[in-house]
């Protein structure tokens, strides 16, 4: 009948809908929305530039030409495109950077309702020049997400399939450029002689000559690799922790405590002067501290804040600054618990620099000791 006909072209009708929709989703799987790889041709004239996506095959062959200095040995088409690419009409660009908007809003009925769950990340290639171990997407993919950096992919980099990432920046760099720019060695900009850079401190009644907490460095001591210096780092509370109760009783903590650097001591572990502090900061508050925690950390009201304070009162980058150079110069560090210190710092440590007092009496499958 007609009505049967109808409802068997419609469902046929269906089944291929159903099929295009298969082979998109299947298609968007295997390539991506966004390219990692690009290339742009400039045409003639007016003519709008021409941008292609590139495999990693197409792109090997492309870097043939771009490494290619003699074009004697190539074919007339092969010649022709290395014309195009050193006149600059034929480009390719390698996605280097991705700045991704992040959407996680808390639940309605969360205590954390009253934060907006919104946020930046970057996913980063570090080029093999930055002496990483690369991969055949010429470097390596990590995301930096506020303070913590784990490895990535560029498939993580390029993938937008969810509404709560989007992308806000995207970098992309000529495959080239190290041959076309030549660009001085990277050098670290942190090393020992910010070690005797020892700034005004912010606190107004801070005077060196009433009781003075440490003896700032001299140009003639020098810390090099292996040197022991002791470092003890206190800190303060910015945040307190939250807790939420559940239906079922049970109590879920749904903000943690914030702690932030207050007060970081380091102590010349060899020499004349063995014993000594040659650094003996004070942090100055930029947030309102909640907590002093006075009982473990020593730090009492006022000490942070420039008013009143009567220590050497610096600013947390200052501070990072000069432990960063006590890391490059090769300093090993002991003390108690530096895992979690420099964890909370944001600051990388090698392992052969660190003698972490904890692991001394640490027996395996016990709780390790507290001071």
């Amino acid at each position: 009948t007609e009505t049967e006909t109808e409802t068997g072209v419609q469902q046929q009708k269906h089944e291929e809908e159903e099929q295009e929709e298969e082979q998109v989703i299947e298609i968007n799987e295997e390539q991506p929305w966004l390219p990692p790889l690009l290339q742009v041709q400039l045409g003639e004239g007016a003519a709008k530039p021409i941008v292609t996506r590139l495999s990693e095959a197409e792109l090997a062959e492309a870097s043939r030409l771009y490494e290619t200095d003699d074009a004697g040995d190539i074919s007339a088409a092969d010649a022709a495109r290395l014309q195009r690419i050193r006149e600059n009409r034929e480009c390719v660009y390698r996605l280097t950077a991705v700045i991704a908007h992040i959407t996680d809003p808390p639940e309605a009925d969360s205590a954390l309702n009253d934060i907006n769950g919104e946020h930046l990340v970057l996913h980063q290639l570090v080029p093999e020049s930055y002496g990483v171990d690369g991969d055949r997407h010429g470097g390596r993919w990590v995301i930096l997400n506020d303070f913590v950096i784990t490895n990535s992919t560029v498939r993580e980099a390029v993938e937008f399939r969810h509404v709560w990432k989007q992308p806000c920046l995207l970098l992309y760099t000529r495959i080239d450029m190290d041959r076309r720019m030549k660009l001085p060695p990277l050098r670290n900009p942190i090393d020992a002689s910010m070690l005797t850079v020892y700034p005004p401190s912010l606190a107004a009644r801070y005077d060196p000559r009433y009781h003075p907490t440490f003896v700032p460095l001299s140009p003639s001591e020098r810390l090099g690799p292996g040197t022991w210096v002791a470092i003890d780092c206190e800190f303060v509370a910015v945040q307190t922790e939250k807790r939420e109760l559940l239906p079922n009783g049970k109590e879920v903590v749904v903000r943690p405590s914030r702690l932030t650097l207050a007060r970081v001591s380091v102590v010349r572990g060899e020499g004349p002067m063995a014993d000594t502090p040659f650094i003996d900061d004070y942090i100055v508050s930029t947030e309102p501290v909640v907590d002093f925690l006075t009982r473990f950390s020593g730090v009492k009201p006022g000490d942070l804040s420039p008013e009143v304070s009567t220590h050497y009162l610096t600013t947390l980058k200052a501070a990072y600054v000069r432990l960063r150079a006590l890391v490059a110069a090769g300093a090993v560090f002991v003390g108690h618990g530096l895992k979690k210190d420099f964890q909370m710092i944001n600051l990388y440590v090698p392992p052969e620099q660190i003698v972490d007092t904890v692991d001394l009496f640490y027996i395996k499958g016990q709780r390790r000791l507290g001071l």
